[in-house]
């Protein structure tokens, strides 16, 4: 039996997947800064 899909849970599972988008790209903005500070330090 398959489980029934209601529209809260499809709004939910949006939901994550966009926290989970938002929380990549704040990583990858990270990692690109501590780059950056690592090319202004060597020089």
């Amino acid at each position: 039996k398959q489980p029934t899909f209601t529209p809260k849970d499809a709004a939910q599972q949006k939901r994550q997947a966009q926290e989970q988008a938002k929380r990549e790209r704040e990583r990858q903005r990270a990692e690109e800064r501590l780059k950056q500070r690592e090319v202004t330090f060597c020089g």
